[in-house]
């Protein structure tokens, strides 16, 4: 008889036992993260504005206004990503190429051309949910259906190292057509400047020449007055006076001897 009781004290106690380990386990279970992939964000999303094509990506790529990208704070560089609008339900998926937001209360920034799809380019922020994408899934079509429209290629990989070899080479050309034409325009002003200066020199010297003309029209007008008056002197022949100089002419002595023969004629001899 005690060893049945000896029994059933230790079966209740590998009873307790068990049922502890059991709620230890469940609290375990539950306090584990969930995979990644089955987790869903739901917040504000924002999105590059069309300016910043040709930016520098965190994952080294060059950012183009119509990929379908976006950026993230945590998630690893080529997850695919679901984004769907909540308030218009239209949903996207695009791929990781870079970091951020780091706006508060956002959790996602999609390009440009990711934000038209969704219907968000007006409003400029919307609550999206996003559920990371399981599989080989990417934002593209891979396979070679009959749609009755035209192939085009979408290779991330060469458009993003092509498209920057373009724009290089197309801001060297722009670059070398600015130059012809700022060497064109400082020609140009050098000519004009050019112009200006001989002009004025010619301006200074036709003057100077008008000034000549007058005074030699002047010298010509008073030798004509002059020899208007004195016909028979000279034109170069100054005028001599009438009057006689004082203290610089001497007397006539006959004058003397005049008057003294009249005071005599007068008194007889």
């Amino acid at each position: 008889m005690t060893d049945n009781w000896e029994f059933l004290i230790i079966f209740a106690n590998m009873k307790q036992q068990y049922q502890q380990h059991i709620l230890l386990l469940a609290l375990l279970l539950l306090t584990l993260p969930i995979p990644a992939q089955h987790r869903s964000q739901k917040g504000k999303a924002t999105y590059y504005s069309r300016k910043a094509t040709g930016a520098r990506t965190a994952d080294g790529g060059r950012l183009h206004h119509d990929s379908l990208t976006c950026a993230h704070r945590t998630l690893p560089f080529g997850t695919l990503l679901k984004v769907t609008n909540l308030r218009n339900q239209k949903s996207i998926i695009v791929k990781v190429t870079d970091r951020g937001p780091y706006r508060r209360g956002c959790i996602i920034d999609l390009s440009y051309g990711a934000a038209a799809q969704l219907g968000m380019l007006a409003q400029g922020l919307a609550m999206v949910e996003v559920q990371r994408v399981s599989g080989n899934n990417p934002p593209y079509r891979l396979d070679d259906t009959e749609t009755g429209m035209p192939d085009f290629e979408f290779d991330f990989s060469k458009a993003r190292y092509n498209f920057i070899k373009e724009w290089n080479a197309k801001a060297d050309e722009e670059h070398e057509l600015e130059g012809k034409r700022l060497a064109a325009r400082k020609q140009q002003a050098a000519k004009r400047l050019a112009e200006i200066k001989e002009a004025k020199v010619a301006k200074e010297e036709k003057k100077e020449e008008e000034q000549n003309q007058t005074a030699n029209q002047h010298v010509k007008e008073r030798q004509q007055m002059m020899a208007a008056h004195h016909p028979g002197m000279p034109n170069n022949q100054k005028k001599t006076s009438t009057h006689p100089q004082t203290g610089t002419k001497k007397q006539d002595p006959s004058i003397w001897r005049s008057v003294f023969q009249k005071v005599k004629n007068w008194f007889g001899d």
